[in-house]
């Protein structure tokens, strides 16, 4: 009888063990390429070629279900005319398949705030596209507590993870 109860304890042991490698197998795979990233950071672009300046302060924000946020929030000084860009953007990302660093970003959704005054085809053109259709390639990389945004060629700037 003592025997019994000791098979079927380990067989029961066994099962469970198994379920669980098997409950961590599928959801390695199906959340593998899903992230969970949130971090802030200042930064200025400039353009002498374009006469532009642009301190602004960003929110970077990618949620596990595929999409994310970027708040934008700062001037835009265009041949010495000053403008306020203040906007959300949201969109959804895929993780590349040959570079888990990299991410594509599309269908934007832009909400402006009633301060943000400068031209949506301006901002388009000249900072980033965020037209419909467009899709735009980030990377990432970690650092502790920083992640480097950048485009393929070049980083953009470090965000702070919050």
């Amino acid at each position: 009888m003592k025997v019994q109860n000791k098979k079927n304890i380990i067989l029961v042991v066994l099962i469970f063990i198994t379920l669980c490698f098997i409950e961590f197998l599928l959801l390695e795979l199906f959340l593998k390429d899903n992230l969970s990233e949130s971090c802030s950071a200042t930064f200025e672009l400039s353009s002498e070629y374009n006469n532009i300046t642009m301190p602004a302060a960003v929110i970077f924000i990618l949620n596990p279900n595929g999409e994310g946020v970027i708040n934008l929030r700062g001037s835009v000084r265009v041949n010495d005319i000053d403008h306020v860009i203040s906007r959300v953007i949201k969109f959804r990302y895929e993780v590349s398949d040959y570079n888990k660093s990299m991410l594509a970003l599309n269908d934007f959704n832009i909400v402006k705030y009633a301060s943000d005054n400068i031209n949506d085809s301006f901002f388009n053109s000249k900072i980033l596209d965020f037209s419909t259709g467009k899709t735009l390639y980030v990377i990432l990389q970690r650092f502790h507590d920083v992640l480097i945004v950048g485009n393929p060629f070049s980083p953009v700037f470090v965000c702070m993870k919050n």
